[in-house]
């Protein structure tokens, strides 16, 4: 009678193991059946993730290093300001084209000068045309602004205390991406030798807008 307890005993334990896996079998089957069934909604939220992850680290060293290149090139040409536009698709109109715009999201000052960056955020394009036009056409190098004919710009750059500006534009695969500039808020003084509107100045500054454009990210 004792034998025939252990056996129906160790029956039972085999049928408990056998239903459990079983179980446990449908159970994965069930979970590989789910990740099959969604692997690419899976696969796009992985990897978003990853990247998202990744991108905010990779930006921020690109930040640092973006805002020490462009104060280097502050110092080099004895300025006040040094920032960098960059051009972007915002809302769009109700005839769904795009609202262009441009945002200043780099900008580096030296004491006692104003910041700006912060003012000068999505910025539609069509209010500034003319001083896109110029910077295009490598005209934006004024030491004093108030030969800037333009009455729009000529404003725009008193409001920011702006006594002298250098800009430049940055192309990436043959399309406008960014605006490298210079301000000058003091007395110009010892700097007039270099803000002469030179050729000169204009090919150094295109070639170090060449350099810090290809930082952005």
């Amino acid at each position: 009678m004792i034998i025939n307890e252990k056996a129906i005993d160790a029956i039972s334990n085999v049928l408990k193991s056998i239903r459990d896996l079983r179980y446990k079998t449908l159970l994965l089957f069930f979970v590989v059946f789910i990740i099959y069934l969604f692997q690419e909604e899976l696969r796009h939220l992985f990897n978003t993730k990853l990247i998202d992850k990744d991108r905010i680290v990779l930006e921020l060293d690109s930040h640092t290093l973006i805002d020490n290149t462009l104060n280097s090139l502050m110092v080099e040409a004895k300025a006040d300001r040094a920032y960098i536009f960059r051009f972007h698709n915002g809302d769009a109109y109700y005839n769904g084209t795009h609202k262009n715009k441009m945002s200043c999201d780099y900008e580096v000052v030296t004491n006692g000068t104003s910041r700006e960056a912060v003012n000068l955020q999505n910025m539609p394009v069509s209010l500034f045309s003319q001083f896109i036009k110029d910077v295009i056409a490598l005209k934006m190098f004024h030491p004093d602004i108030a030969t800037i004919k333009d009455v729009i710009t000529k404003t725009e750059l008193q409001r920011q205390g702006i006594k002298g500006i250098h800009a430049v534009p940055y192309y990436r695969d043959g399309k406008l991406f960014a605006i490298v500039g210079l301000d000058y808020v003091r007395d110009f003084g010892d700097v007039n030798s270099f803000i002469k509107n030179s050729q000169k100045e204009k090919d150094w500054l295109l070639d170090r807008a060449e350099q810090i454009g290809d930082l952005l990210i």
